[in-house]
């Protein structure tokens, strides 16, 4: 009688837990680092992949999320408080998006501080949360913003590519990871894994190689609105909306992302064992009691079917569709004065760091053109250039044009070159 009462209660349990899945050993950190809004796209970006991780079954208590939290409730917006990432506009991704660190939280310290899950470093900061992972966790990161060559862009700011590189390899030491996946939205983001060691449990996967821009999607600038997302992203984001087979694997994801990314290079970087594993371990999955899909429910599938435009030139092209609009007179008197401003600020960009050049009697153009080559020294030199632009010029952050010279500088920190010279030749031209 005992045997048949338990028998009885365990089948019970299994019948109420059917369709229930633990993701309790997944990780994710998600992080859209810009502000402003026309870089709508990239808080976009987040929030849509943080509810699709969540209706994978991504318990929301093991994601930590960092956005800057001024476009829903924009005074641009056109639907208030809500933001879509698909021309559909049938979807709001900001419902239910929990973030934890908003505003001036989005900054590197506190980034690197939430990876590596050190809590006493963000005592008292937004929510306080980390990645609390252990060797037994699988761990999945996300970034969108601006990027640059060997820094990927913040609102206030910049992450530097060694210091991504040293809280990684701490992490794998410390045993923080099983396997590790870092997927990131930028320019030049190929730039940022070149020194990933290939023997540490971590693949990373950017939308763009070392040396080229990535794409802003879905840029048809329809009711007044900005891009909606980034090619790479919205391609691999709507990939995991799809309710493939338990067997598909990293590997199956990015390599369709890349067929799909059409106007910038995917590249790969890391552990080639890694993309082997299952995307479920990293990005959960559904429910046995899930709809099955076989497209995104927002609508046609293929990024290209929309306009694109490089990254860089997307807040001077959405500015432009809004003086071309039929919008009120006032919208579009405010984008000439900002396209204006815009153009005014390249321009001034283009005058300091030819004037830099200049007074180290270095070539502008062939320092632009020429690809950097990795060298632990000269991050190190180069990091202490950009905190010293950033201290002097302005935040980089706000200036993301300024971002684009980040090759020329590296390529200035491999000359033998004293660095007390090129930080006066800085302070020179920024001051003039």
């Amino acid at each position: 009688m005992k045997f048949f009462t338990i028998f009885f209660a365990l089948t019970f349990l299994t019948i109420l837990n059917y369709g229930k899945i633990s993701n309790s050993n997944i990780k994710v950190l998600l992080i859209a680092g810009s502000s402003g809004w026309e870089n709508y796209r990239h808080q976009a970006d987040i929030g849509h992949a943080y509810k699709i991780l969540i209706e994978r079954n991504i318990p929301k208590e093991n994601i930590v999320v960092f956005a800057y939290d001024d476009i829903a409730n924009n005074a641009m917006n056109p639907f208030p408080g809500k933001i879509y990432n698909h021309p559909s506009l049938k979807e709001d991704v900001y419902n239910g998006l929990e973030i934890d660190y908003k505003g001036d939280d989005v900054n590197e310290n506190n980034f690197l501080c939430a990876l590596s899950g050190d809590k006493g470093c963000l005592k008292g900061t937004g929510t306080g949360r980390v990645i609390e992972s252990t060797k037994d966790d699988d761990v999945f990161v996300y970034y969108a913003d601006h990027g640059a060559y060997g820094i990927l862009g913040l609102p206030n700011g910049f992450i530097q590519r060694d210091h991504v590189m040293t809280t990684l390899n701490q992490m794998n030491q410390d045993k923080k990871f099983r396997k590790l996946v870092f997927y990131i939205e930028a320019c030049e983001s190929g730039s940022i894994f070149e020194n990933l060691q290939s023997n540490i449990n971590i693949f990373g996967v950017t939308a763009s190689s070392g040396n080229e821009s990535s794409y802003a999607a879905y840029c048809s600038g329809d009711h007044g609105l900005p891009c909606l997302g980034d090619e790479f992203s919205v391609n691999w984001i709507e990939n995991s909306q799809v309710d493939y087979d338990d067997k598909y694997l990293v590997k199956t994801q990015v390599d369709t992302v890349k067929s799909k990314t059409l106007m910038s290079h995917v590249q790969r970087f890391g552990d080639c064992e890694v993309p082997k594993e299952e995307l479920r371990d990293f990005q959960g999955e559904f429910s046995c009691n899930h709809t099955k899909s076989i497209k995104p429910k927002v609508g046609r599938y293929d990024a290209k079917d929309y306009p694109m435009v490089s990254s860089r030139d997307a807040d001077m092209k959405y500015y432009q569709s809004l003086i071309n609009s039929n919008l009120q007179t006032k919208i579009r008197i405010n984008a000439m004065l900002s396209l204006e401003k815009l153009k005014q600020t390249k321009d001034n960009n283009l005058q300091i760091v030819r004037k830099i050049t200049d007074t180290l009697g270095l070539n502008f153009d062939n320092l632009q053109n020429q690809i950097p080559v990795y060298k632990k020294i000269v991050d190190e030199k180069h990091n202490i250039l950009f905190k010293h632009l950033q201290a002097t010029c302005g935040n980089i952050g706000k200036n993301t044009d300024m971002m684009t010279y980040s090759k020329l500088f590296y390529n200035i920190c491999s000359l033998n070159i004293d660095i007390s010279n090129i930080l006066s030749a800085i302070s020179f031209a920024c001051q003039q």
